[in-house]
């Protein structure tokens, strides 16, 4: 198992190290263009599509927090399972 250096104050070096990565940064680009633009259509729709039938607040809210939650746990499944596409 590899293990990360710590600095004086204790925080880690080497993930950062490892997110420089170009791969990560790459993959990590498209994800963010995904995420946001659903974030964008979610929190915005209204603005973007006036008169269309819009989301509700809770609904908003629900979906707001629902899709990092569902990002978090895709990359957990990625990293526990090796893969890296």
């Amino acid at each position: 198992m590899r293990h990360s250096r710590t600095s004086k104050a204790g925080t880690q070096t080497g993930g950062w190290r490892s997110a420089a990565n170009p791969r990560i940064v790459k993959r990590s680009l498209k994800v963010s263009l995904v995420v946001g633009s659903v974030l964008t259509l979610i929190n915005q729709s209204d603005t973007l599509f006036p008169g269309a039938p819009g989301l509700g607040e809770g609904a908003r809210v629900f979906l707001t927090y629902l899709v990092p939650f569902s990002v978090s746990t895709w990359a957990s499944v990625q990293a526990s399972s090796g893969e890296s596409r």
